[in-house]
């Protein structure tokens, strides 16, 4: 079912997601669907916990020497675009995480998550403070989300 529905927010967007049309693509009876997700915002819900929680790698930082830093900064960029670009179900569902409260406020606290994460391992490495380094790495975070959003509309390369 959940495969159903990331193909379908790849075909329709979010909006046109109905519970009928995913379980006629999952092909299994309406009942069914019901059992697992109560209504659509469940189903966009689950899938927003799956991303949150396929992503929590962007947030391991192995032991670092002070120079690998950037490199280590660009690797990872890079490796959640190409996740971007191999997820296309991503896009609609970060339009439909930004449009409901809820899932907002899940991917804020998610987000806090990460760069609290990357701030207390990186910190060492430059000249900010734990709070001013975390602040700075959301961010960067939610900058990157948004170039990575915009890039895979316009379907640009690397």
């Amino acid at each position: 079912m959940i495969d159903a529905a990331k193909q379908l927010l790849v075909e329709s967007g979010a909006d046109d997601l109905t519970m009928t049309g995913l379980a006629e693509r999952s092909g299994v009876g309406a009942t069914a669907i019901y059992r697992y997700f109560p209504n659509k915002d469940a189903v966009l819900r689950e899938l927003a916990l799956e991303t949150f929680s396929t992503d929590a790698w962007m947030s391991s930082i192995p032991e670092l020497e002070s120079g690998d830093l950037g490199k280590f900064v660009e690797q990872r960029i890079q490796q959640y675009w190409q996740l971007y670009r191999q997820e296309p179900f991503r896009v609609p569902l970060r339009a439909a995480i930004q449009s409901d409260p809820e899932l907002g406020a899940l991917d804020r606290a998610d987000t806090r998550r990460v760069a609290a994460e990357m701030a207390h391992t990186a910190a060492p490495f430059t000249r900010f403070d734990q709070e001013a380094l975390e602040l700075r790495i959301v961010l960067i975070l939610e900058e990157m989300q948004a170039a990575f959003r915009l890039a895979a509309h316009a379907d640009l390369p690397e």
